[in-house]
């Protein structure tokens, strides 16, 4: 028999909240858009968090992140044939990363000490 999760807590909410701002800080310093970077950040964050608090399952990390996940794949899949020339691309480009990096500032975490 395994016990039950004790749940999760406020506590565990802040500290994850304060891990996540890390999360922001870093993408926010970056000079230019690397999308693999920010992919394998936001795996890590998820793991290092599972780890860390294991009352919190990766599904439910992975669920709260999954917004940004999406922005980031949406980033991921723009295509320069799609655009008629490499300026409209770049544009583009440039405001699917800005809706990425915003999208990372909208993560929430609270559902996360709902059962």
């Amino acid at each position: 028999l395994t016990p039950e999760p004790s749940g999760v807590t406020d506590e565990d909410i802040e500290q994850i909240k304060q891990r996540w701002q890390n999360v922001l800080d870093r993408v926010n310093g970056w000079s230019k858009p690397n999308s693999t970077n920010a992919g394998n950040l936001l795996d890590r964050f998820v793991q290092e968090m599972a780890d860390a608090h294991p009352e919190i399952r990766e599904d439910d990390l992975n669920d709260a992140l999954s917004p940004a996940k999406e922005l980031l794949e949406e980033y991921q899949e723009l295509d320069r044939s799609d655009y008629d020339d490499s300026e409209s691309f770049s544009e583009a480009r440039a405001d699917a990363w800005q809706e990425f990096v915003d999208g990372l500032g909208d993560v929430d975490f609270s559902g996360l000490a709902e059962e």
